[in-house]
């Protein structure tokens, strides 16, 4: 993530942090990318699908992915994520042990699956999965 935002978040807020940052000029490739997002509806349709979104502050955020604000590489990359996707009713807090997936932006088709089915898996046998 950018390491900057996740400094200004965790001293200010996420509500203001976007406030403050989402003020794209007209016309920029940013501003068209918003102009089509509806939030609302989207949290709508996640909630449907069991799924919800937590911000640094909420009640849930798991405290030690604030840690991560003092990991920043020196091109600004880094730092505690502006928010977490979570699936399924278990509250985080109550959590003792997952697996991370990482490295899939690249992926190939035979690796999406393999991992489709190994996290499919996990979850079913309630073994929490984490994925950045």
């Amino acid at each position: 993530g950018d390491g900057r935002t996740s400094s200004l978040v965790r001293q200010i807020g996420a509500a203001r942090t976007l406030q403050h940052s989402l003020v794209p000029k007209p016309g920029s490739d940013l501003a068209e990318r918003l102009a089509e997002v509806d939030p609302v509806r989207q949290l709508e349709q996640a909630a449907r699908c069991g799924i919800r979104f937590l911000v640094p502050g909420d009640p849930e955020w798991p405290a030690t992915l604030d840690e991560l604000d003092d990991v920043i590489t020196d091109k600004g990359v880094g730092g505690t994520p502006p928010g977490l996707w979570v699936r399924g009713p278990m509250p985080l807090g109550e959590l003792t042990t997952s697996v991370a997936v990482v490295g899939s932006r690249a992926a190939s088709v035979y690796g999406v699956e393999v991992t489709r089915g190994l996290c499919d898996h996990l979850a079913t046998v309630g073994v929490p999965v984490v994925s950045g």
